[in-house]
């Protein structure tokens, strides 16, 4: 049920205004939210449901403030170039495994970091892409060092 105080806000509002108004607080009011974009890569022939982390600030934020990642779930890093990767555990409250992907488009590390570890991750070559999933969850799947991968169409 609507507020009567809103209604009286919303109607004194001039039209553009009022439906992004409306579309704001429809968002709000059921939990919805804005997501990043999302895509399919494949690791070693298994799909991996993935957000796109591809300009700065995304690649920054990474999993900061984040629910954990479910089973099949990831987020992956797009660098303009490849260069050598390095990743921590900042404000991130769930174990990971950073897989970097080197040149070749193979897995060439998977560095498992967990919530309050100073430990830095980093790539053993240049990578131009990086995935970042649940602790455990690749090599549960025989995914490993040399295992393919398959970017985003």
């Amino acid at each position: 049920m609507t507020h009567p105080i809103l209604i009286r806000t919303m109607v004194a509002l001039r039209w553009p205004v009022r439906v992004a108004a409306v579309l704001v607080l429809s968002m709000v009011m059921t939990g919805c939210a804005m997501s990043a974009e999302r895509a399919v890569v494949v690791l070693d022939g298994i799909e991996v449901r993935v957000e796109i982390a591809e300009n700065p600030g995304d690649r920054s934020r990474g999993l900061q403030d984040h629910e954990p990642l479910a089973p099949g779930e990831g987020m992956l890093f797009v660098f303009e170039d490849a260069g050598v990767r390095t990743f921590a555990m900042k404000e991130v409250s769930f174990p990971i495994d950073v897989v970097f992907i080197g040149q070749d488009l193979t897995v060439s590390a998977i560095e498992p970091l967990s919530p309050g570890e100073s430990r830095l991750a980093t790539s053993p070559g240049p990578s131009a892409y990086v995935v970042e999933l649940p602790q455990g969850w690749a090599a549960e799947r025989g995914i490993g060092v040399g295992s393919g991968f398959v970017p985003p169409e």
